[in-house]
């Protein structure tokens, strides 16, 4: 029901020694984003819904389902399959750590309200509300059975959207941009306590970042 092309995503496993095939797994309409980890290939799908918002709001918003195929014992089998609001920007949005799988979005929600004349025209007008428009949000979800253990959604100020993210350890770097701009915020999360996620960012930095970054000596990145 949430298919949107009729394009697959087709993952297969064989033998480093003998090429033998361990198997074939088709995911329909999955055409976005593919992550590979030692253990798991993860592959996203985006959709788009419609939702009413308890003022009677229609919302309009990307969702991506991304589906897990564990292949660590040389033949393919299906994990779960998780859900974040929004849209995954490339493979290093996501990572495998600790048992968790960690996903970076961007939302982009449009709120609108249904109007009319007395001459029975009807359309729909935008709502102008701190909800509508694109922002960022962070998901962390326990890898073997796909419960969520913690999130910050619409971290971003309305507008920008994800262009690089980094994770390394217990600690995730997100750059965000409005590209016409031409300047961007870099987040730092903490996630060594997904109870109490924190969260720091550098304010406005002029230009924007499409690239990840790299770790220079004592702790600086660029």
């Amino acid at each position: 029901e949430k298919m949107d092309s009729r394009r697959y995503t087709v993952v297969s496993v064989f033998d480093g020694g003998t090429l033998q095939s361990g198997g074939v797994c088709a995911f329909l309409s999955y055409s976005q984003q593919v992550y590979v980890s030692p253990t798991t290939v993860y592959a996203t799908h985006g959709y788009s819904v419609k939702d009413t918002t308890p003022e009677g709001y229609t919302d309009s918003h990307t969702m991506t389902e991304i589906a897990a195929v564990h292949f660590a014992d040389g033949a393919l089998t299906r994990g779960n399959t998780f859900a974040v609001d929004g849209y995954v920007k490339d493979q290093y949005s996501m990572d495998v750590y600790d048992g968790m799988l960690r996903v970076v979005t961007t939302t982009d929600h449009v709120l609108c309200v249904e109007s009319g004349d007395s001459q029975g025209n009807v359309w729909m007008e935008v709502v102008t509300d701190e909800r509508t428009g694109s922002s960022a949000s962070l998901y962390v979800f326990d890898d073997a059975t796909g419960a969520l253990l913690g999130s910050v959604e619409h971290f971003a100020p309305v507008g920008e959207t994800v262009e690089s993210v980094r994770f390394d350890g217990d600690k995730a770097y997100v750059c965000t941009a409005v590209v016409v701009q031409l300047t961007d915020p870099v987040f730092f999360f903490d996630l060594s306590d997904l109870s109490n996620i924190t969260v720091k960012d550098t304010g406005v930095i002029d230009g924007y970042s499409c690239q990840f970054w790299r770790r220079l000596p004592a702790g600086y990145w660029h």
